[in-house]
């Protein structure tokens, strides 16, 4: 089961994020989700969350983060398309994978803050492959968004 985050937890942590990050990946995370919240594009239900497997009633393993989760969208926030770890889309994506956790079956984006993505590399084809979209500037996020 997902836990929950209300709208001020949310808030608090994007904002603790903005200001106080631990590392470059969580200040870009904290970016990407100010700017959807900052031009209404979509409300933000989850955001830098670790989910776990409660399946069999007890704590279980993590199955993945959540960077940013919309109610329309999953959205994972890297710096570069190195950053993305091979598989990580399919648990998204594909209901068979023993880490799936996307039971409303959001659109996923994958935001990567890089100016050229090698659309040849193993790593994009992967994402495109499980059905991801990968967009690297925030205005094309917006359109995904709409």
């Amino acid at each position: 089961s997902m836990p929950y985050q209300s709208g001020k937890d949310i808030l608090k942590s994007i904002d603790s994020k903005l200001n106080n990050p631990k590392n470059s990946g969580e200040l870009l995370e904290a970016e990407v989700a100010n700017y959807i919240i900052n031009n209404n594009l979509d409300t933000i239900d989850k955001f830098g969350l670790t989910v776990v497997d409660y399946t069999n009633g007890k704590k279980g393993n993590n199955l993945g983060d959540i960077d940013i989760e919309t109610s329309k969208c999953l959205i994972e926030v890297k710096k570069s398309i190195s950053d993305l770890k091979r598989g990580q889309i399919k648990k998204y994506t594909d209901v068979f994978d023993e880490q799936f956790f996307n039971f409303e079956n959001k659109k996923v984006i994958v935001y990567i803050d890089e100016e050229n993505i090698n659309y040849n590399s193993e790593r994009v084809k992967e994402i495109f492959q499980y059905g991801g979209i990968i967009v690297n500037k925030l205005e094309d996020l917006a359109r995904e968004l709409k």
